[in-house]
């Protein structure tokens, strides 16, 4: 009987043992699912902010490439005003040469007009008034140029004389030149040219870089 009991007993340890190791592990099993579904939850969760980071990249390669697409055509159309602005500096600078190296009437003459057909040509175009300083500029550079053919074709009509007596000739000068030595006609000349020197420096520094 004693035996019996002692089987007994151990017959009930191993099943509460049994029973007890069971539930621990249905238990670890119950723990490592819900870990598994946490895990799942943060990984779609990881996919769904990836997918809008792929979005939002793409978005900004977009933007990006029009950014890009308006910058081309800004430089583009800077490109156009800039070629068109330096022919007519361009030119205005040859004049210029001409005249520190010496001149003569109807070198300067001819030269005046090729020079006037390239700034014409500019402040013509659409580009022009888009530049407006880089305009006023060229405008003023070749007025002076005009006005020095202007007080030139007075010398050669009188070329005795070493003064400006045309009275509308002599106020407009007077007006535009106040510092410009009005009783000595070269020297007279030479503050136009000067001005027009001083002019198209300024219109140089302000081309398109």
């Amino acid at each position: 009987m004693k035996r019996l009991s002692i089987c007994f007993l151990l017959l009930l340890l191993f099943l509460v043992t049994a029973v007890s190791l069971v539930s621990c592990k249905s238990q670890k099993v119950q723990e490592l699912v819900k870990e598994n579904e946490q895990l799942h939850a943060k990984n779609e969760a990881l996919r769904n902010e990836n997918a809008e980071l792929r979005t939002q990249n793409e978005e900004l390669k977009r933007k990006l490439a029009e950014l890009e697409s308006k910058d081309a055509g800004r430089k583009s159309k800077e490109e156009q005003i800039g070629q068109s602005a330096r022919e007519a500096v361009k030119a205005l600078q040859k004049l210029e040469a001409r005249c520190m190296v010496g001149v003569s009437y109807i070198d300067y003459a001819r030269e005046l007009g090729e020079t006037l057909y390239q700034v014409k040509s500019f402040l013509e175009s659409p580009e022009s008034a888009k530049t407006t300083k880089l305009s006023d500029s060229i405008k003023k550079t070749i007025f002076h140029y005009i006005m020095l053919k202007e007080v030139w074709d007075y010398e050669i009509k009188y070329p005795k004389g070493r003064k400006i007596y045309k009275r509308d000739l002599y106020e407009r000068i007077s007006s535009l030149y106040p510092n410009a030595p009005l009783d000595d006609i070269e020297s007279t000349k030479r503050a136009i040219l000067d001005e027009a020197f001083s002019e198209l420096k300024e219109g140089v520094s302000l081309l398109p870089k």
